[in-house]
């Protein structure tokens, strides 16, 4: 165990403690993990973000009707963001989207301190329309969402919230339960040990 990671792990920790403890009641996933999460995308920062040049090409595709899907976002909901004045998911794109061009961007850029992506956001919108957006900025936000997408992927993938960890931060990182798939050779192993130090100083501090 490194003594940066611990240091990192710490900061952390002071910072985020009660937040973490919070937004993992009742849900089976550890604070030590979504600190470990935390740790591997942005070190803590809450106001990281990151644009995906080929997630927004991406999404362009869904809109242009020459792929069905995105992920989880299909045409009619990126129809419903790009002008929400569109009921009909049949209808073209109107020439005019400087608003919608704004948007796009944001669903293609990974918000927060878990990094969430935009589009990702799209079971909000219901509640929360494109505040939804600004609600995954803000740490509390950003972790509430993160542990829905978590157990979601933990449902999709069958895997235990409580003890299938490397599945969890393969699927965050890459879409899918293998740790061989992440975009970091080292992504998992980091989450792993960044856990072990979170769960160490936990005891310790007690």
């Amino acid at each position: 165990m490194s003594d940066a990671n611990t240091k990192l792990m710490q900061r952390i920790r002071d910072t985020y403690s009660a937040l973490l403890i919070h937004v993992c009641r009742d849900t089976g996933l550890t604070p030590a993990f979504l600190a470990a999460l935390i740790a591997n995308e942005t070190g803590g920062d809450d106001s990281e973000k990151r644009f995906e040049r080929n997630v927004l090409v991406s999404l362009w595709e869904v809109l242009l009707e020459r792929t069905p899907a995105y992920g989880s976002i299909r045409r009619p909901e990126l129809l419903s963001i790009v002008d929400p004045s569109i009921a009909d998911a049949s209808r073209r794109i109107p020439a005019d989207l400087p608003t919608s061009l704004q948007r796009l961007d944001g669903l293609a850029t990974s918000w927060g301190l878990t990094q969430i992506m935009g589009y990702n956001t799209y079971p909000l919108w219901e509640h929360a329309g494109w505040s939804a957006i600004e609600r995954i900025k803000s740490a509390p936000g950003n972790l509430e969402f993160a542990t829905v997408l978590l157990l979601a992927f933990a449902k999709r993938f069958q895997l235990d919230p409580a003890r299938d960890f490397p599945p969890l931060f393969a699927c965050w990182n890459c879409g899918r339960p293998d740790p061989a798939k992440t975009f970091d050779p080292h992504y998992c192993a980091n989450g792993v040990e960044r856990m072990q130090i979170y769960s160490t100083l936990d005891e310790n501090q007690k």
